[in-house]
Protein backbone atom coordinates (compact mmCIF):
# COMPACT_ATOMS: atom_id res chain seq x y z
CA UNK A 1 0.00 0.00 0.00
CA UNK A 2 2.98 2.30 -0.52
CA UNK A 3 3.58 2.85 3.21
CA UNK A 4 6.72 3.58 5.22
CA UNK A 5 7.61 3.06 8.88
CA UNK A 6 5.92 -0.34 8.91
CA UNK A 7 8.40 -1.78 11.42
CA UNK A 8 7.84 1.07 13.90
CA UNK A 9 4.06 0.85 13.51
CA UNK A 10 4.17 -2.93 13.96
CA UNK A 11 6.42 -2.76 17.03
CA UNK A 12 4.20 -0.21 18.74
CA UNK A 13 0.95 -1.47 17.15
CA UNK A 14 0.20 2.13 16.27
CA UNK A 15 -1.27 2.66 12.77
CA UNK A 16 -0.82 6.42 13.07
CA UNK A 17 2.92 5.86 12.56
CA UNK A 18 2.33 4.60 9.01
CA UNK A 19 3.29 7.22 6.43
CA UNK A 20 2.74 7.33 2.71
CA UNK A 21 5.90 6.59 0.73
CA UNK A 22 7.33 9.76 -0.68
CA UNK A 23 6.84 10.03 -4.43
CA UNK A 24 4.44 7.07 -4.62
CA UNK A 25 1.87 9.25 -6.40
CA UNK A 26 -0.84 6.87 -5.31
CA UNK A 27 -4.43 7.89 -4.71
CA UNK A 28 -6.85 6.09 -2.39
CA UNK A 29 -6.51 2.94 -4.44
CA UNK A 30 -4.30 2.19 -7.39
CA UNK A 31 -3.69 -0.78 -9.62
CA UNK A 32 -0.13 -1.12 -8.32
CA UNK A 33 -1.15 -1.69 -4.70
CA UNK A 34 -4.82 -2.54 -4.20
CA UNK A 35 -6.95 -2.85 -7.26
CA UNK A 36 -7.31 -5.26 -10.09
CA UNK A 37 -9.81 -5.55 -12.87
CA UNK A 38 -11.58 -8.19 -10.78
CA UNK A 39 -12.60 -5.73 -8.04
CA UNK A 40 -16.03 -4.33 -8.63
CA UNK A 41 -16.41 -1.86 -5.76
CA UNK A 42 -13.51 0.53 -6.31
CA UNK A 43 -15.29 3.41 -4.59
CA UNK A 44 -15.11 1.51 -1.29
CA UNK A 45 -11.33 1.00 -1.39
CA UNK A 46 -9.31 3.64 0.44
CA UNK A 47 -5.71 2.92 1.44
CA UNK A 48 -5.68 6.15 3.46
CA UNK A 49 -8.56 5.06 5.72
CA UNK A 50 -7.50 4.82 9.38
CA UNK A 51 -9.70 1.76 10.01
CA UNK A 52 -8.19 -0.06 7.02
CA UNK A 53 -4.67 0.67 8.22
CA UNK A 54 -5.58 -0.42 11.75
CA UNK A 55 -6.99 -3.71 10.43
CA UNK A 56 -3.95 -4.40 8.26
CA UNK A 57 -1.60 -3.63 11.13
CA UNK A 58 -3.56 -6.04 13.39
CA UNK A 59 -3.14 -8.72 10.73
CA UNK A 60 0.62 -8.06 10.56
CA UNK A 61 0.87 -8.37 14.35
CA UNK A 62 -1.24 -11.49 14.57
CA UNK A 63 -0.02 -15.03 15.11
CA UNK A 64 -1.35 -18.20 13.56
CA UNK A 65 -1.89 -21.10 15.92
CA UNK A 66 -2.14 -24.36 13.96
Amino acid sequence: MHLEDIDAATASRDPSLLRDKQGAQCVKGCYRCLLSYYNSRHELIDRTNDDARRLLLRMVCSAVDP
